[in-house]
């Protein structure tokens, strides 16, 4: 396959991918102060994801991009 076939072929695979991501992933939740994670929980946010501007990294214990997740 010529490389220009391969461009329009990685373009044309790539938008709808990028429109399904923007459907998907919701907006981030406006930035609010917080103590801690229990203080977050209480107010509705856990699971606050690494691009939300209320996200910590000190909050996300296991490194996975999610800090203040819920405890089971």
């Amino acid at each position: 396959m010529p490389p220009s076939e391969q461009a329009n072929l990685v373009r044309d695979t790539v938008a709808p991918v990028n429109e399904v991501v923007a459907l998907v992933r919701p907006e981030p939740r406006p930035f609010r102060r917080f103590s801690g994670c229990n203080d977050a929980r209480a107010a509705g946010y856990e699971n606050i994801r690494s691009d939300e501007p209320n996200y910590r990294a000190d909050w996300d214990g296991d490194g996975d991009g999610l800090a203040c997740e819920p405890h089971y």
